[in-house]
């Protein structure tokens, strides 16, 4: 991991500062992780920067909010709040600094009033202004950005006791099983290779969170447990390819003579992440 951040800052011209908000909310949660996982403190150095970084992104453009990309001032999109928040929370879980708290709980309720379906839970990709008015993207609907909802809600719970935030990743789940936005036959939806391709990987770690919540209803863990299951099973018997084990973007349905011998590291993570995520739940006792 050391290796890792000292090659990103060197291929990144000596900074982490970049563009794009939501990679360096990424590399600011694995931070994060790799801090909790060891004390060291450079970990937590790096994700401090990277949010000091990305905060500077928040505008009253469209009410609030932070912007895809640096360049981009005026898109609000949900892929770089969502992280925010669960990376705000993880600050200030280690160092009791309310100023993360309180950064948090206003992105949320920003994205909740602007980004989220208020009669399922379902999560719009972005907020713009389009000739000068705000215009919501609704019709890109991803596991990636439901997925970043639900831990976002989790980690509220977890850090405020506060049951709203555990009922918003509730309905998001539940909204999950059965729309066809997001599923085809109960199975994640084929999101394509590339960056697609690391979006069902990210709802799932989230969605695993959340059922593993104590609070969640034996019947709302069952259910989950259920679907989270069938894809699994479904995805290990269909979705990769033999002998090499390579995974597909679709869950239901291996490569024929694509990828051949190779298939992209996001949509092979995605597929790991399942696996682990079914492998958790086992040794855990939930099936």
């Amino acid at each position: 991991m050391k290796d890792l951040l000292e090659g990103i800052k060197t291929k990144n011209g000596g900074s982490y500062s970049n563009v794009f908000n939501d990679d360096m909310l990424w590399l600011g949660n694995a931070s994060m992780r790799a801090y909790n996982a060891t004390g060291d403190t450079d970990y937590l150095d790096v994700a401090k920067l990277l949010w000091d970084d990305v905060l500077q992104s928040y505008s009253d453009v469209v009410g609030g909010g932070i912007a895809w990309k640096k360049n981009t001032p005026n898109s609000k999109n949900t892929v770089s709040n969502g992280p925010a928040i669960i990376l705000a929370i993880r600050l200030y879980e280690v160092t009791g600094e309310e100023g993360y708290l309180s950064c948090a709980k206003s992105i949320y309720a920003w994205e909740k009033e602007n980004l989220i379906d208020p009669d399922n839970g379902e999560v719009w990709d972005n907020i713009h202004l389009e000739n000068g008015n705000a215009e919501v993207q609704k019709e890109w609907v991803f596991t990636y950005n439901m997925g970043t909802w639900i831990g976002a809600g989790v980690w509220l719970y977890k850090s405020t006791g506060e049951a709203g935030y555990l009922a918003d990743a509730l309905r998001t789940a539940q909204t999950i099983l059965t729309s066809s936005k997001i599923t085809n036959n109960s199975i994640l939806k084929n999101e394509g290779q590339g960056d697609g391709g690391l979006f069902k990987g990210i709802f799932v770690r989230y969605f695993t969170q959340l059922l593993l919540e104590d609070d969640v209803s034996n019947i709302d863990r069952q259910v989950f447990i259920d679907f989270l299951k069938y894809n699994a099973k479904t995805f290990y018997k269909k979705g990769l390819s033999r002998p090499d084990m390579l995974a597909s973007p679709n869950w239901n349905a291996a490569w024929n003579a694509a990828p051949g011998d190779k298939t992209d590291l996001t949509t092979q993570l995605s597929g790991a992440m399942l696996i682990e995520a079914a492998a958790k739940l086992e040794a855990e006792g939930y099936y």
